[in-house]
């Protein structure tokens, strides 16, 4: 039963890619102003970082509702059509992955180059929120194990 788990966090960050990638490739190289953070993500195929990042920081609970929260744009360098343009207007530091991170008026929170660890990135993307909203956030995600986890011993 932990296995169905497994695949349905994966479908979960699948989708998650597959609907924001597209997003990414529209020309608008400015974060949205919605009062929603924005977070792109710059990566490319064949990174291990990216790889590592994907599969394991994008699979987190807690993550993937910090990231439901905002406009999220995960840019594949290879594959965007605009990936250029959005890395010289957004990124700096020359590597991927690299996330940037703004808040709901368009203003840089902040830059994180690389993918260490899975709380790392959860500090990171928590910047983007209130210590209420963070609470808010984080206890939502532990309901969702738990549902989880019940749902599976049965």
């Amino acid at each position: 039963m932990r296995g169905w788990v497994e695949s349905l966090k994966l479908v979960v960050v699948a989708i998650l890619c597959f609907a924001t990638t597209a997003s990414a490739q529209t020309p608008a190289t400015t974060p949205q102003t919605k009062g929603r953070p924005s977070l792109y993500i710059f990566s490319i195929q064949g990174c291990w970082p990216c790889k590592r990042l994907a599969d394991e920081g994008l699979a987190d609970q807690e993550v993937i509702a910090l990231i439901s929260r905002m406009e999220y744009r995960k840019v594949d360098m290879a594959l965007t059509e605009n990936a250029r343009e959005l890395y010289r207007t957004h990124a700096r530091s020359g590597g991927v992955p690299e996330l940037v991170l703004y808040d709901g008026e368009g203003k840089l929170i902040g830059r994180q180059s690389g993918y260490e660890t899975v709380g790392s990135l959860k500090e990171f993307l928590r910047k983007a929120f209130t210590p209420a909203e963070q609470a808010k956030i984080k206890a939502e995600s532990q309901a969702m194990r738990g549902r989880y986890a019940y749902d599976n011993t049965n």
